[in-house]
């Protein structure tokens, strides 16, 4: 959806801005969306704590550097805008508005604009601002370049032009994390610590900042549960808690060999961040309570108390390749073909797979599954409790490892009806349940999760965004 007056940076800010909640919940005395940002099972999160977060975990990220420069384009528009003596009237807003209305319902929406951002989880008022800043753009473009009103102008001369003023007026960015309390400058545009935090904030999506919250929430409420760590444990934990990382990262085969420095500076980060953020801190939280309260021996009862759980999540698996065929009971627009036309493809193509290599080749031009069709089809090796492996996969798959004590490797299963369609299934090799050694790990992890969920469940914090 566009209308001609939002274009170049005001139209990639407005598309970027996520769904949030309008209104604040009523909640701790009224201070939630006030003072604080989250609530939780007699804790409490102010913005302060929240924003230092985001800055360390988003400001140097992609994203954030995207927000940043967005906001800049915004702030500098605003700027020339007054330099120039541009006024955007309201009538010039309400001619705007009525344009993006018309073409909201000639789009086929009934409800016309403010039905789209209703949809979209943008507040009117917020898209008028943005109308007004995207007005303000066409027309500092056409006076700088000499285009009159009614002449032909495109979103590339836009754009074009507002990065060339931001050039010339030499936009500098400060060193991360800003102590100054300046995060950039653009001529004499001075865009603060403060306000870039603010901007940010609005900016990432919801489940990302409210995720910050609870795990921000999470930290105070394990601390409340462990008075007697002392900091110094608590940061020798955390030191552990990285090697542990560095060691699986460093030896994932899908890094080819980067050092975890790198792969942490590519995504913004660095030790330094993550040593402050609280995913961090509550892993190394969560193993000292675990090293306090169970041994080895206990480790043990729990596992043969729960071993069909265990095993079902962590023992034996089956290595998977899928040929996928999207389909549904009717066909339409969205539907290529029916489960029945779907079911007959995939037979016919069974009926040409003689290996797994024929399986694979078959694959890469037949199978719908955008994650794995350039890999053959390759799903993974899958457990027997693989929970987000469908079920007639999974059934089929441990049906014929129960009748075939031997070699599985290229067996073909189906095709089988799954939610989303129907798939034929090739197996690879068979990997055996783990040795203690490696499935007293998992035993750990899961109680370490089930600590945590314990501790504070996501289910008792509310933020600002809830409605």
């Amino acid at each position: 959806m566009n209308t001609r007056f939002l274009t170049a940076a005001v139209l990639a800010a407005l598309a970027s801005r996520p769904i949030h909640a309008q209104e604040p919940v009523e909640a701790a005395q009224g201070k939630l969306g006030v003072e604080l940002a989250a609530i939780g099972t007699g804790l409490e999160l102010s913005f302060a704590e929240l924003d230092e977060l985001l800055l360390w975990r988003h400001g140097r990220s992609p994203e954030g550097q995207g927000a940043l420069l967005e906001y800049n384009k915004l702030r500098l528009l605003d700027k020339l805008g007054a330099e120039a003596g541009l006024e955007v009237t309201r009538a010039d807003l309400n001619k705007g508005w009525e344009e993006f209305d018309e073409q909201v319902k000639a789009s086929g929406m009934e409800g016309g604009a403010r039905a789209y951002l209703a949809e979209q989880g943008v507040d009117p008022q917020t898209f008028r601002e943005y109308l007004r800043l995207g007005i303000l753009h066409e027309r500092l473009t056409r006076r700088a370049l000499g285009i009159t009103a009614d002449a032909p102008l495109t979103g590339e001369q836009q754009t074009m032009w507002l990065e060339d003023v931001i050039r010339k007026r030499r936009y500098e960015e400060q060193t991360h994390p800003w102590e100054g309390g300046i995060v950039a400058t653009c001529g004499d545009l001075v865009i603060t610590r403060d306000e870039f935090l603010g901007h940010l904030r609005e900016q990432l999506p919801s489940d990302e900042v409210e995720d910050a919250c609870y795990e921000l929430l999470l930290e105070k409420s394990i601390r409340r549960r462990l008075p007697d760590v002392s900091d110094e444990a608590l940061a020798r934990g955390v030191q552990e808690e990285l090697e542990r990382r560095r060691r699986a990262t460093e030896a994932n085969p899908k890094f080819k060999g980067a050092r975890y420095e790198q792969l942490l500076g590519a995504q913004g980060l660095s030790l330094e961040s993550l040593a402050r953020d609280p995913s961090v801190r509550v892993a190394a939280l969560a193993q000292i309570w675990i090293s306090r309260t169970y041994e080895e021996d206990d480790l043990r009862e729990v596992y043969t108390a729960e071993r069909n759980f265990f095993d079902g999540l962590f023992g034996e698996a089956v290595e998977i390749f899928a040929i996928l065929q999207k389909a549904a009971l009717f066909k339409n627009e969205y539907n290529p073909r029916t489960f029945d036309e779907a079911s007959a493809a995939l037979t016919e193509l069974r009926g040409r797979i003689e290996t797994l290599d024929d399986f694979k080749r078959l694959a890469l031009t037949h199978s719908e599954d955008e994650e794995t069709n350039e890999e053959g089809g390759r799903i993974g090796f899958v457990t027997r409790g693989a929970l987000k492996i469908p079920e007639p996969i999974r059934g089929a798959a441990f049906g014929t490892l129960a009748e075939s004590p031997g070699s599985v490797k290229g067996r073909v299963l189906g095709p089988l009806r799954l939610s989303n369609g129907v798939v034929l299934v090739c197996l690879g090799g068979r990997r055996p349940a783990p040795k203690w050694a490696t499935m007293k790990n998992n035993v750990h992890r899961e109680l370490r999760r089930r600590f945590l969920d314990e501790t504070l469940h996501p289910d008792s914090v509310a933020t600002w965004l809830d409605k």
